[in-house]
């Protein structure tokens, strides 16, 4: 699979969980789950009550993550706003899944990976805003905040089926911070532009 296709799938398929089904389409083009199906025209309601996969591709670990939702992760009661994301991000060819849901005023993420038939759970964040990544350098970066004045962005490195700490930024109270150390805004502004033009997840 070449890098523009890997980029296309890693901006573009998105999994939503509707009731106790899982809907997992592409907002450029979905195919409903009957494999003999190929009409690319279905609208974003018929596939947010349905059951349907991504045109490109149906791999096992996109099938296997569908399984894991149903079963573990499909009460609505205990995970109100619940969204499934799949991506590449270190750009091996197995997809990471990225589930989020509401918990307050900002969200949740459990963040899985698929190995030797089994799916993985790298790591479990709360106090979040959003998460971007960036496939070249197999990172995310994990946005939240602690009130108005306290912001975070907190960057790791997928190594083999873990998610490593690699840096992580902060601002409080007009103050700059690198992994606990006073930085200029300068610094900060330009970490922050970077990462502002990862995909956003």
């Amino acid at each position: 699979m070449n890098t523009k296709i890997k980029k296309y799938i890693c901006k573009s398929i998105v999994a939503i969980l509707a009731l106790s089904t899982i809907s997992l389409h592409t907002p450029e083009a979905a195919v409903q789950s009957n494999p003999d199906t190929t009409d690319p025209s279905v609208s974003y309601e018929m596939v947010e009550t349905s059951l349907y996969k991504a045109s490109l591709p149906n791999e096992k670990d996109i099938r296997a993550y569908k399984k894991y939702l149903v079963k573990y992760l499909s009460s609505k009661k205990r995970y109100p706003g619940r969204r499934a994301v799949v991506c590449d991000i270190n750009g091996d060819g197995i997809y990471e899944m990225f589930f989020s849901y509401n918990s307050g005023v900002r969200s949740t993420y459990k963040i899985y990976t698929y190995k030797k038939g089994k799916i993985i759970k790298m790591g479990e964040f709360s106090g979040c805003n959003f998460i971007t990544y960036n496939t070249n350098k197999k990172q995310i970066c994990v946005i939240g905040s602690n009130g108005a004045s306290h912001s975070i962005q907190t960057c790791y490195k997928m190594v083999s089926t873990k998610l490593k700490k690699i840096a992580k930024y902060e601002l409080i109270e007009k103050r700059y911070y690198k992994n606990g150390k006073r930085i200029s805004s300068k610094k900060f502004r330009a970490f922050s532009n970077k990462i502002d033009k990862w995909p956003t997840i």
